[in-house]
């Protein structure tokens, strides 16, 4: 093993390190002004900036009524930002770009801190940079921005905590995991093991001593984790917005039923049950739509080895080969150095984060690629590590021929994308090879296995140049992979699910001329005392009223149309109170979201609104307000 001492002295470290925060904040502003609004999620933000109610509780729309099927935490920066600099795409896509830059900053001090090399800080800082899913993530208004920054900043005060047994910085190791829990829940408690082992087993000081500061971090990690929850539970049900993606209005079911134990496939009684592509399949089948047509139709992407197919692994895992020799190799030969060993502690934890991440993932079904930036921290430090402490052992050279072998399988599906890249990695993986067995040679042929292998990485994450391959609000892909929500099929569902993604991730936050036209119209005839504008009964037929009109809509049924809020009889108290005129609702033939948790009419209290809207209320033509019946897939009733 070689060790660099922290008496490195690199002059050119602090340039090096500047040029790569400006070239990942160009990489992530590059497209910001038309970074797109995430489909559901942009229409809480922009209720956020307007409602300091709706802000505290993550509320979909700008009274409150109901929240978001996630807690809030990652939203209230692009709120923040929508309020200052107004409601764009760049303005809700800004506070990405800044945690992408934190982010990497902070990647460069832990691990040169751990590895005392200032080489090993930059490699880390850039891999972790132009990691594409990263590079994607970044760019797009995507609450796994938020997560991954919080989790690197919990890296470093772990790394302080654990170097001088320090309790001060494990807890704040604990409060980042807790704000990190804010923006993506569940999935910020994956390093909590990590965190714990690594400092049970490598932190200086008694075992008394060490096993108080983990219960004492973990307490306040615990908190901080669920002190929005908190909020939501001691408010009064009447005080605050019902919780989406319940049935029970319990903000723990939310969380730990709803976004939690369903993704596992197991259903946690009061939580709305979560994508089904079997109830998908039943539910276009009864719309008429024959099981040929259906073929491979699917919701997210199941199967134990999905990290490391094609699909997933250019986004993600060019580096595995070299992170998993680097953690086996390091710990391998720091297994009798002292207990306290900080190169070992570095392997311990980073090792133990990437262990349990590729477990936790390859066990339950990734509905977006962006989950996956979770697994770049980790890569990140492992490969830095692994080329700069072991460059002069049989580390290196291994690590350059699985990569470049590993380069030919990822790419092997994408041929006429960059299809020179390949053929180079292979080519300046045989030279630096060649090179390591000349004595003379070694310090070039070191440079150019790195390049060989970080080319592939780097040119997919600069491909997010083009706005062709820089993927969408909805999913972070760079390159030329293609994920969607709904994936698979042929024919009729897949030009159907198409058509919805291409709807939801261009929807300009803007509205279109039948938008304006219905608008108009309820303006003109309502009376001007209503608390709402109107009623919709699907979120798609709200968000453009939300996003571009700035008025106050009620939006029934939350994101999935199961939510039992408003219920039946509020509606009913509304428009005897004169509270609500207008309800706008879908026509049975349209696409209705609750197709894909198996209830094309949504849940039964939404299904008993509709009911009753549609047999006591006047239906308006279209012709009314100008617009050709074949042209809104909503119909206006006035009760």
């Amino acid at each position: 093993m070689v060790r660099v001492t922290s008496a490195e002295r690199v002059g050119w470290r602090t340039p090096a390190l500047v040029g790569i925060a400006v070239a990942a904040a160009v990489l992530y502003g590059w497209n910001a002004a038309s970074a797109g609004y995430p489909p559901f999620y942009s229409m809480a933000v922009k209720s956020m900036s307007e409602s300091w109610k709706a802000l505290v509780y993550g509320a979909v729309d700008p009274s409150a009524s109901v929240t978001i099927d996630k807690l809030a935490g990652s939203f209230v920066p692009q709120a923040v930002s929508a309020r200052i600099f107004g409601f764009h795409q760049w303005s809700l896509a800004l506070p990405q770009v800044v945690e992408g830059v934190v982010a990497t900053l902070v990647m460069h001090r832990v691990v040169r801190r751990w590895t005392g090399s200032a080489s090993a800080g930059l490699i880390a800082a850039g891999v972790l940079a132009f990691t594409p899913v990263v590079a994607s993530m970044f760019e797009h208004s995507m609450e796994d921005g938020a997560l991954t920054m919080c989790l690197v900043l919990a890296a470093d005060r772990y790394q302080f905590a654990v170097m001088h047994g320090r309790l001060r910085s494990l807890v704040f190791c604990g409060v980042w995991i807790g704000l990190g829990f804010q923006a993506k829940m569940l999935e910020a408690w994956l390093i909590v093991p990590a965190v714990g082992l690594a400092y049970l087993v490598c932190a200086p000081g008694s075992r008394a001593r060490r096993v108080r500061d983990v219960l004492v971090a973990g307490g306040v990690g615990l908190l901080a984790s669920l002190s929005w929850v908190l909020l939501y539970t001691f408010t009064p049900g009447a005080d605050r917005p019902f919780i989406d993606g319940t049935t029970n209005n319990n903000a723990f079911t939310m969380v730990f039923g709803y976004n939690g134990l369903t993704r596992l496939g197991v259903h946690v009684q009061g939580s709305v049950p979560a994508e089904s592509t079997q109830a998908l399949k039943a539910a276009l089948t009864q719309m008429g739509v024959p099981q040929s047509a259906l073929g491979n139709l699917s919701i997210g992407t199941s199967g134990w080895g999905k990290l490391f197919g094609t699909q997933f692994g250019p986004e993600a895992g060019w580096l595995y080969p070299l992170a998993f020799i680097a953690v086996v190799a390091g710990l391998w030969w720091t297994r009798r150095q002292p207990r306290t060993d900080q190169t070992r502690a570095g392997f311990v934890f980073w090792g133990m984060w990437l262990v349990v991440g590729v477990v936790v993932y390859s066990a339950m079904t990734i509905p977006h690629t962006a989950y996956l930036s979770l697994l770049a921290p980790p890569v990140a430090a492992l490969s830095a590590a692994g080329i700069v402490l072991y460059r002069r052992t049989w580390l290196l050279p291994a690590a350059i021929g699985a990569e470049a072998a590993w380069a030919v399988y990822l790419a092997h599906d994408y041929g006429s994308f960059l299809p020179s890249l390949t053929p180079v990695v292979v080519v300046l993986a045989v030279v630096a090879l060649i090179g390591l067995t000349m004595s003379r040679s070694r310090y070039v042929a070191t440079l150019i296995g790195v390049v060989a292998m970080l080319a592939s990485p780097f040119a997919w994450a600069f491909s997010t140049l083009d706005t062709q391959y820089s993927g969408t609000a909805i999913d972070a892909t760079a390159g030329p992979v293609e994920i969607g929500p709904v994936g698979g099929g042929g024919g009729a569902v897949a030009q159907r699910s198409k058509a919805l993604v291409k709807y939801l991730v261009t929807a300009d936050g803007q509205l279109s001329p039948v938008n304006v036209a219905v608008l108009e119209y309820v303006d003109a005839t309502q009376s001007p005392h209503v608390e709402y504008t109107f009623a919709a009964d699907d979120w798609l037929s709200a968000q453009p009223y939300i996003d571009g009109g700035d008025v106050h809509v009620l939006p029934m049924g939350g994101f999935s149309g199961q939510v039992p809020s408003p219920t039946l009889a509020h509606v009913q108290q509304l428009v005897h109170d004169g509270k609500l005129e207008y309800f706008l609702l879908d026509a049975p033939s349209a696409f209705n979201l609750g197709i894909l948790f198996g209830s094309a009419g949504g849940g039964p209290t939404l299904h008993s609104i509709d009911t009753w809207v549609r047999a006591n209320c006047t239906a308006i033509p279209s012709t009314t307000y100008h617009v050709p019946a074949a042209d809104t897939g909503q119909v206006l009733y006035r009760c």
